[in-house]
């Protein structure tokens, strides 16, 4: 049974926060607001610390100023949701290194992204990742990190088959809706193809 979380993107499941990492001098003032989640991607230090040939995404903090922010968020009780954007330019071995990270840090809760080269940015130039090449890498993964949720992400569009090998493949939960400046999936479509794949999804607080 593949387990799938879906969220109507103006619906207020769980209070989260996205404070990359600042999150050490703000702890106190965040309890307070107590959100359950913390959302901090690796992918920004992931570009910056393993691929000397692309534009660094990231030049104000180091890829262990991240661990160190996620460690803090841990230790402060929030559950922590962190993973990266495929297609920067890395190699197998340095997303494999990432998720062998989070791993040991307990994650259990990995977006993967698709980079969308979109023109005047200083990716544009980039090639989309493959739907084979996808399938792959959620693939290993999944085999790295069998008990956590690998949740397809944004730029999941841009593949042809929207997702649907890379959920065969071992991607077991989703974020479904518009991203921050490009066009997401359907709720709609997602329970679609789930269904067409003869998956159950259920709703999980976890």
């Amino acid at each position: 049974m593949l387990a799938c979380r879906f969220f109507e993107p103006s619906t207020i499941h769980r209070r989260s926060t996205t404070l990359h990492n600042r999150f050490k001098k703000t702890k106190l003032r965040i309890r307070t607001f107590s959100p359950h989640f913390y959302c901090h991607p690796l992918k920004y230090g992931f570009a910056s610390i393993f691929c000397g040939n692309v534009f660094d995404v990231c030049t104000t903090h180091t890829y262990d100023d991240k661990i160190a922010a996620i460690r803090a968020a841990q230790k402060a009780g929030l559950t922590v949701c962190s993973g990266g954007i495929i297609g920067l330019g890395e190699t197998m071995e340095d997303r494999i290194d990432m998720v062998i990270d989070l791993r040991e840090m307990g994650i259990r809760s990995i977006p993967i992204n698709l980079l969308n080269p979109i023109p005047g940015t200083p990716f544009e130039g980039n090639e989309v990742v493959s739907d084979g090449e996808m399938s792959r890498i959620i693939a290993i993964f999944r085999m790295l990190v069998p008990d956590a949720y690998i949740r397809l992400a944004g730029g999941r569009g841009l593949l042809a088959d929207k997702g649907r090998q890379c959920f065969l493949s071992g991607a077991n939960a989703a974020i479904s809706g518009d991203m921050l400046t490009t066009d997401g999936i359907t709720i709609e479509q997602d329970m679609r193809m789930l269904g067409e794949l003869g998956y159950e999804v259920v709703l999980r607080d976890d």
